[in-house]
């Protein structure tokens, strides 16, 4: 009997003690933040909450953590040669637990079914956009690889980047359906994503001049502007030809009205031809029947010199970013698209930290410029670098600390990027 009350007492006691420390958790409310990153763990979750309500509270959580994290990481001024890994992620997680913890969770959101564009690209939208975006939207769209595995990306020009909004991650041995209904199914996502007031128009490269995508879009009644490959046979005016016969004049960009693309499907399009001296190739850009009003020729041609800036997206993604050394060896594809939407907030928040009022100093204290001109410009570091510069040089981080502060009010007020920079 007296032994049995000694194990009671020593249950009692146990429990108690658990009770205790579940009490302590909960007034701390899972906030095991290190000191120095709480405030901006706050911001960044305050605003989840606030502009993505769907997001729910764990995952808001999740998301600000790996934001921050991934800041963290590049206080080390990451460049081309550093392969971003989750044991690195995992241990700059900013919280007050073991390696083994921080591992989990870090595991726990890369699993999270929540974590999709459906939740994402809604955000994402409005952090780029502000809270009352009108008109038409540019959003540029294109495809490249990581590890060998197909990544698309979707995402909004500011401060010569485009800022994803976006991804479809997919493997070939494993996909379930085509390419081209992927495709499909990520740009209307994109489209039932916009708020109201806003019309998306979407600029491709000729990976997707196919009939059956403009007919999708012509049926949604989504504009688009879709480089055409120069042997893809046209009729215009009932004459037969490729697009690449068509007459053009350099440096001055020429419209054709009414085309039938493509042989047997014959789809309505317009076509804006264009060549640039410095090109190599002409730009056969389709548009859709009768839209001379509401997209300009010229407006076509510096729409789709605009999509360059994703090839720059890409290289920051691969190189600055680190992800073409990620190694996911379980469900890697949902996990890579996860992961990129998760990282997606810290590269806006770097982008706009570099293209800011910080930027200019960052420069004149950093930057070599070139002695001569490259692309119209001396200048060596895109905005993605100085943000990542500003972070870890000494002599800039209480004030990065403090435009990261700014950064992330005026995105809670609804403020657009490009007026975050300006």
């Amino acid at each position: 009997m007296r032994h049995g009350r000694s194990v009671a007492a020593v249950v009692s006691a146990r429990m108690s003690r658990s009770r205790a420390a579940t009490e302590v958790r909960r007034r701390r409310t899972g906030r095991a933040f290190d000191p120095d990153h709480a405030p901006t763990i706050d911001r960044v979750v305050t605003l989840l909450t606030t502009t993505a309500p769907d997001l729910g509270r764990w995952l808001a959580l999740g998301l600000a953590l790996l934001t921050v994290a991934m800041l963290q990481l590049w206080r080390g001024a990451r460049s081309g040669h550093g392969g971003l890994t989750l044991c690195a992620l995992s241990r700059t997680l900013p919280l007050d637990e073991s390696e083994k913890m921080r591992s989990k969770r870090l595991y726990r959101l890369l699993r999270n079914r929540a974590l999709d564009g459906t939740v994402m690209t809604p955000l994402l939208v409005r952090l780029a956009l502000g809270a009352h975006p009108q008109g038409w939207i540019p959003i540029v769209v294109d495809q490249t690889t990581i590890r060998g595995r197909p990544v698309l990306m979707a995402g909004l020009r500011i401060a010569h980047r485009v800022l994803p909004v976006a991804f479809a991650c997919y493997e070939y041995d494993t996909m379930r359906t085509s390419q081209n209904a992927i495709e499909q199914a990520l740009l209307l996502v994109i489209t039932a994503c916009l708020p109201p007031g806003c019309n998306p128009v979407f600029v491709m490269d000729r990976g997707y001049a196919r009939a059956s995508l403009l007919t999708a879009l012509r049926t949604v009644n989504v504009p688009f502007v879709i480089r055409g490959r120069a042997q893809t046979m046209v009729r215009v005016g009932g004459r037969r030809l490729t697009l690449g016969r068509l007459r053009r004049r350099a440096g001055q960009a020429r419209r054709y009205a009414d085309v039938a693309y493509q042989d047997h499907a014959r789809e309505q399009v317009d076509v804006v031809v264009f060549h640039d001296r410095t090109f190599k190739e002409p730009w056969f850009l389709l548009v859709p029947a009768g839209s001379a009003t509401p997209l300009p020729t010229e407006d076509v041609v510096a729409l789709y010199r605009d999509r360059m800036h994703i090839e720059l997206t890409f290289r920051d993604w691969k190189t600055h970013l680190g992800v073409r050394g990620l190694r996911l060896e379980v469900d890697a594809a949902p996990r890579l698209g996860r992961l990129l939407l998760a990282l997606s907030l810290a590269y806006i928040l770097a982008i706009l930290l570099g293209a800011g009022p910080l930027a200019a100093d960052v420069r004149a204290f950093a930057e070599v410029l070139r002695s001569t001109p490259r692309h119209g410009t001396r200048r060596r570091l895109g905005a993605l670098s100085i943000g990542i510069l500003a972070l870890s040089l000494g002599r800039f981080v209480a004030r990065a600390r403090d435009e990261l502060d700014r950064i992330l009010v005026a995105f809670a007020d609804g403020v657009p990027t490009w007026a975050i920079t300006s």
